[in-house]
């Protein structure tokens, strides 16, 4: 399943909705669809180009410079590292507390 396989399924949920206006069903798609895309990116963290895409800002990321992998900050647009970084990814959750 791809953005544009979830973004059709949002539309066939959003849109035959019968209280729904456009204002609010694109507000609520934008938002469902940024949710999901993060739910993804938190399963199964992928390198990223950065050709292709930033991420969000003033966030840490596990970044790949070429030969080197780390944590690295972005700052508006600019990483925080001598380093010229060529791609990134989301740092994975920290595992969860086993409980007894």
């Amino acid at each position: 399943m791809d953005k544009q396989d979830i973004n059709q399924w949002l539309d066939s949920q959003y849109l035959n909705h019968p209280q729904a206006d456009s204002k609010s069903v694109n507000f609520d798609k934008e938002f469902m669809l940024a949710m999901i895309e993060q739910c993804f990116n938190d399963l199964s963290p992928e390198w990223i180009s950065v050709n292709d895409r930033l991420p969000e800002t003033h966030h840490e990321y596990i970044v790949y410079d070429g030969s080197d992998i780390y944590e690295c900050l972005l700052l508006n647009t600019k990483w925080n590292t001598l380093g010229i970084v060529t791609h990134w990814m989301n740092k994975p959750r920290p595992p969860s507390e086993a409980k007894a």
